[in-house]
């Protein structure tokens, strides 16, 4: 059957002639997709595309995961033919702009056809074929259920993780598929659930975010899951969503073991400041008492023991900071404003620093810093998003990868590594 197949493959791409497969050019292009401007990537992709077997070889790096031996799909011996599409002596695995490139071939060459790839699958539903239909599912699929007919029976690892890529891409591209998802949970049972929380991870935005709030509301299981997923993506959510989200997750913490634990997670991850009078209730109980301690440590960047009297006290002067220095503070870093003396660029961003509890209101303030001339400034402005702890500065940062300075590039870079977790945090020194 998979000969017949290889020879319908060929017939699709390349109209039953004898070209042979350009497997070192293809090769070549997913090596070097990650350094091409887009104008240029897609000149690339052209011109693959008008040779006769381009089918053959995505098929061939999609099930395999990765690039082409220089040979081409039919191997070292040249025996001709894509019968052994997806076998594992392949190059070497694919990286993520070469996974990247893969799919936008995908994409280009239409769902028409891979339909005798994805019929065949059906009928011989080997697992690193059958994830290989739900990466393609991914790209095409508009209904859940043609994503979870992959997933019948006893999913293994491999397929799993398709699944999850499947579902996040699905989600990138429909703009019903987090409700269909939310209301078909029920339906996926353990093991394809947890590997669609890895998907709403994966894809993280808003039909993410739309759906984990729609599972909470519902009380979908897992619901440890549910809120670690949130916790993950929390930090990129918008300070108005991650108020509306804390508020949906605050009564998790009143319940058992795992899922209150998980809350704490979960709001340390939104960082929503009035959240942290109901974490300080939770340090009252037994079950997530470092959980709560934790969250707590993370959002206030300070290291207090776990006793609730020390840190009601401590958020009531960060309150009293917030209304009384912040806004002085922020004033004199507005648009507009005089030129401060260096020796006051550094008292004010230290001291702006020293509060990551109101991280997403004090990052503007502290990115206007990067517009001064002094090369200084800019670096102690990196280094004071770095401490904030942020990840909505990682847009004004990466501006800086390529700053005139080369002091402030390795500033801005290294704030970087430190927001991603890439790297210990930036910052030690200067503020």
């Amino acid at each position: 059957m998979r000969a017949v197949l290889a020879l319908t493959l060929l017939g699709l791409a390349s109209g039953g002639g004898q070209q042979q497969a350009p497997a070192a050019e293809f090769a070549r292009l997913l090596e070097r997709a990650g350094a091409l401007e887009p104008a240029e990537l897609e000149t690339e992709i052209e011109g693959l595309l008008r040779r006769g077997d381009a089918l053959e070889l995505v098929l061939s790096a999609l099930v395999a995961r990765r690039l082409p031996p220089p040979e081409g799909p039919e191997g070292p011996e040249g025996n001709g033919g894509p019968e052994d599409i997806g076998e594992p002596d392949a190059g070497p695995r694919l990286e993520s702009t070469q996974e990247a490139c893969l799919l936008a071939l995908v994409r280009r060459l239409g769902r028409a056809r891979f339909a005798p790839f994805l019929e065949d699958v059906a009928r011989t539903p080997e697992p690193a074929r059958v994830a290989a239909a739900l990466r393609l599912g991914g790209e095409f699929a508009g209904r859940l259920e043609e994503l979870t007919l992959w997933t019948a029976g006893a999913p293994d690892a491999e397929v799993l993780d398709a699944f999850a890529d499947a579902v996040a891409r699905w989600l990138e591209r429909e703009p019903d598929a987090a409700h269909e998802l939310a209301l078909a949970w029920r339906d996926l049972g353990a093991e394809r659930a947890r590997a669609a929380l890895e998907g709403l991870e994966r894809a993280r935005g808003p039909a993410s975010l739309a759906c984990l709030a729609a599972l909470l509301e519902r009380g979908a299981e897992p619901v440890d899951g549910i809120l670690l997923t949130l916790a993950a993506i929390g930090p990129r959510t918008s300070p108005t969503e991650a108020g509306e989200l804390a508020r949906a997750v605050e009564p998790w913490l009143a319940e058992e073991d795992s899922p209150a634990r998980a809350a704490c997670a979960a709001l340390a991850g939104l960082r929503v400041p009035a959240s942290v009078p109901a974490l300080i209730g939770a340090l009252e109980r037994p079950a997530t008492v470092r959980a709560a301690h934790a969250a707590l440590r993370a959002l206030g960047g300070v290291a207090l023991p776990p006793t609730p009297a020390l840190w009601t006290r401590w958020f009531a002067e960060e309150e009293r900071w917030w209304t009384e220095r912040a806004p002085g503070l922020g004033a004199r870093l507005a648009p507009g404003a005089p030129p401060l003396e260096p020796a006051a660029v550094v008292a004010v961003l230290g001291e702006l620093a020293r509060h990551p509890l109101r991280a997403e209101a004090l990052v503007p303030a502290v990115a206007r810093v990067l517009e001064q001339r002094e090369p200084a400034a800019r670096v102690l402005a990196c280094q004071a998003l770095a401490r904030l702890g942020s990840p909505s500065a990682l847009p004004v940062l990466s501006a800086h990868h390529a700053d005139a300075a080369p002091e402030v590039r390795d500033a801005a870079r290294a704030a970087t590594r430190a927001l991603t977790h890439e790297d210990a945090p930036a910052g030690a020194g200067g503020i």
